[in-house]
């Protein structure tokens, strides 16, 4: 199995769309094999999520994943367990031992509403479209 964390050094990177880097882990009967970090060359959910299957990721582990990228990471097959942060190795641990649960909702708390998004109360000038342009969404 194969599953993938986007990082900035050893951290779990929490804009998913935009890492320019992932840590790729092989696992065979659950246990961790090898680790590489890899960048994928173009930014964009589609992009990524065809870079991930084309190694054949299996899963990936992130803090924030908004609907745009939510739709191809399912298209494609890749597990999605969200709101993940702190040390990639210790994350990677942590599911591993069943402390972290699949979450389709990887989400950044966006509420769409026509003229921007608002996250916890505070407004955001994104323009509306959270998905790509705000602050908190992969």
């Amino acid at each position: 199995m194969r599953i993938a964390i986007p990082v900035e050094g050893e951290q779990v990177y929490t804009h998913f769309g935009h890492a320019s880097a992932f840590k790729i882990y092989e696992l065979i009967e659950g246990e961790h094999i090898r680790s590489q970090v890899v960048e994928p060359g173009q930014h964009g959910h589609s992009a990524i999520a065809a870079f991930l299957r084309a190694l054949k990721v299996q899963a990936v582990l992130c803090g924030n994943m908004g609907e745009g990228a939510q739709l191809p990471m399912a298209e494609t097959g890749i597990r999605v367990f969200g709101g993940v942060s702190g040390d990639a190795d210790t994350a990677l641990i942590r599911l591993l031992t069943g402390q972290i649960n699949e979450s389709a909702q990887g989400g950044c708390g966006c509420h769409h509403h026509e003229g921007g998004c608002h996250h916890h109360g505070e407004g955001c000038d994104c323009g509306g479209d959270c998905a790509s342009d705000c602050h908190l969404c992969g």
